[in-house]
């Protein structure tokens, strides 16, 4: 390389900006060395750019959702009792799709959240409602910081649901299934075809037709303190 070639590729590495960097893989100025270096900076800066934007792959999606303004309201509107407001905010998320919506409907009908059409009689009522929302709940990310990411609780609570509605045979299949290692989508899809746990079009269905027969719609329960 001549003494001129050195000072051009000098200056042009001295020139070169982070949305230039792929360009210099190209020029046989660089050494091998100097070329792995520059792939590692590309990589960050694409990271980084992802994370900036709300796509950074790993969890993201997730962060994203909780962070969303639908989820601030509801979480609002249930701290402060409005149980109404909370499930017509999130209900239609959950009906679509989202399993983020899904696990807040869970964590609020265990905790004080009485579903639209439920009239709190029988018990099995609110069993069956328990049974279908952690079921769909533990293929969801928790929120940040909150909650655990591997859904142990589901290995026992939905066992426990099953058992106290008898589900029989099949119900046994299913709740052996959660207590094993396979993944809850393996076991979700398993006790769809058995009949034990509806898809959540056909559970969405259900609530809505009970909430147009009873004329009740979501409530909290009175606090237990």
């Amino acid at each position: 390389m001549t003494h001129t070639s050195t000072r051009q590729c000098r200056s042009f590495k001295l020139r070169m900006s982070a949305s230039k960097l792929s360009l210099a893989l190209s020029l046989s100025c660089l050494s091998l060395s100097q070329r792995l270096k520059v792939r590692i900076y590309i990589r960050i800066i694409a990271v980084c750019s992802s994370a900036l934007l709300g796509q950074w792959p790993y969890g993201a999606t997730a962060q994203t959702a909780w962070e969303s303004p639908e989820f601030l309201q509801a979480t609002e509107a249930f701290r402060r009792g409005d149980c109404q407001t909370a499930w017509d905010i999130v209900w239609p998320l959950a009906k679509a799709g989202s399993a983020e919506a899904r696990y807040f409907l869970y964590g609020t009908i265990i905790s004080r959240m009485i579903p639209p059409g439920d009239s709190g009689v029988p018990r099995s009522v609110f069993v069956r409602h328990n049974l279908v929302l952690a079921a769909y709940a533990a293929l969801a990310v928790p929120r940040p910081g909150q909650g655990d990411p591997n859904h142990r609780w589901a290995r026992n609570e939905i066992p426990n649901s099953i058992k106290a509605l008898a589900l029989g045979v099949k119900g046994d299949r299913v709740a052996q299934c959660y207590k094993s290692d396979a993944s809850f989508q393996e076991c979700l899809a398993l006790a769809v075809s058995l009949g034990i746990i509806p898809t959540f079009e056909d559970y969405a269905a259900q609530v809505e037709r009970q909430a147009g027969e009873t004329g009740l719609s979501a409530r909290c329960s009175p606090r237990p303190w």
